[in-house]
């Protein structure tokens, strides 16, 4: 299932290099993969706090969700508590009330190629019922 070519988001640069300079992550220019490279399950906490500190323009909010699904990917796969401290929640919760601002992200983990969700991404499993509940307004 195909997202409409109108809802497609890529994170710029210049977000991912603000993003970087304010969590500690040294910026190459070059960088490919920002938000596998820095993905951090650790830090989810961390990143949700900035998230919502209110300061943050809609290019580094969609920046710094990638990063947060791609640490929610790495913690599910380390076999780490996605609930602890109510972060899938959280994180649920600003996924469920900004779908226009990070659909892109939804559908990409969602990983619909696989029929299975266990075939996709660690992740994909608690990105799925996301994808169900939004995506009638963007397919």
């Amino acid at each position: 299932m195909e997202l409409r070519e109108e809802f497609l988001r890529y994170a710029t640069r210049d977000a991912q290099r603000k993003l970087s300079k304010r969590l500690g992550f040294h910026w190459y220019e070059n960088t490919q993969d920002w938000d596998l490279t820095e993905s951090d399950s650790e830090r989810i906490k961390e990143f949700l706090q900035i998230y919502k500190s209110d300061d943050l323009s809609d290019d580094e909010k969609f920046a710094l969700m990638e990063l947060i699904i791609s640490s929610f990917d790495d913690l599910v796969e380390e076999g780490g508590n996605i609930n602890r401290e109510g972060i899938w929640t959280d994180c649920k919760h600003i996924l469920n009330n900004e779908p226009w601002l990070h659909i892109t992200t939804i559908h990409y983990w969602s990983s619909l190629e696989h029929k299975d969700p266990k075939k996709g991404f660690s992740v994909t499993e608690l990105i799925r019922p996301i994808w169900e509940s939004v995506k009638t307004k963007f397919i």
